[in-house]
């Protein structure tokens, strides 16, 4: 019961807090004044204080991952918090993003390069790889970045010319100093209600799921007209095998009666 109350005194909070954003002043007046008739708590707005902690969080994570070359969790969290329209759109965006790539790309060349650090820049090489022929690709035709796509092919960067600078013991602060003005930008709380968020994310993922279960029908289908075409093959060869051991079984009692058996009596399957 207790649950239920506190779930429903939340729901109210964030009706109010839409309608208060919203400057529905006479509709909030009548809201919270039927709610106090009807014994129903409706909490204050809780301000910005969760999401100012999210986002001190969220930057300290993005700030960690640079810290340690951890290439995955860090692209992992750019993506789902650094709004798509800004890392498509703006170009100071992308070109930190790229700048991003090339300082994971290069983290194990910084360290002690033993097997094991080689064999992670290979793999990191790969995904800098990809990255160039997909999100990247928009920036080839730019002169700034255009050295960077045979990065990949270069076989000791720390000794190219091109990638000298790179290697330079000022460049990554540089490098965490543009990140963390970007961030505090980019990752600024929002004043949208928290029933607006909750709509907005969940028509998105209604989309992605939509989208996911479409995909996975696609795949089904194929998955359907494979085995339909592997069954039919198999059926037309059952049929061709009940024939071959009928001929067999002929020419068998044929053989056990003393007839002689010749080749005519076969058919071709």
């Amino acid at each position: 019961m207790g649950d239920i109350l506190a779930n429903e005194a939340d729901l109210l909070g964030m009706i109010n807090e839409y309608l208060k954003y919203g400057e529905f002043e006479e509709t909030v007046h009548h809201f919270e004044k039927e709610c106090k008739n009807k014994g129903k708590v409706v909490p204050k707005p809780r301000g910005n204080s969760l999401r100012d902690s999210k986002t001190l969080i969220i930057q300290k994570d993005l700030l960690s991952s640079f810290d340690d070359g951890d290439f995955k969790v860090f692209f992992e969290l750019w993506t789902e918090f650094v709004p798509l329209e800004v890392r498509d759109c703006d170009p100071h965006a992308q070109k930190l993003e790229f700048y991003l790539h090339v300082h994971f790309t290069i983290f194990p060349l910084k360290i002690h390069l033993g097997r094991h650090d080689r064999a992670d820049f290979e793999v990191r090489i790969t995904h800098f790889k990809h990255y160039l022929e997909t999100r990247g690709a928009a920036l080839s035709q730019t002169t700034e970045f255009l050295p960077y796509y045979a990065l990949p092919f270069v076989p000791n960067p720390m000794v190219h010319p091109s990638f000298r600078d790179l290697f330079q013991e000022s460049w990554i602060p540089e490098m965490k100093q543009e990140l963390e003005k970007f961030l505090t930008v980019t990752l600024k709380v929002s004043d949208t209600p928290r029933l607006l968020s909750l709509y907005k994310d969940g028509g998105r993922n209604t989309k992605d799921t939509i989208q996911q279960l479409q995909l996975q029908l696609a795949e089904a289908e194929k998955r359907t007209s494979s085995y339909m075409r592997r069954f039919n093959k198999m059926q037309a060869d059952h049929h061709n095998l009940i024939g071959v051991t009928a001929e067999l079984v002929d020419s068998l009692e044929a053989t056990v009666s003393g007839k002689m058996v010749g080749p005519n009596m076969y058919k071709l399957y």
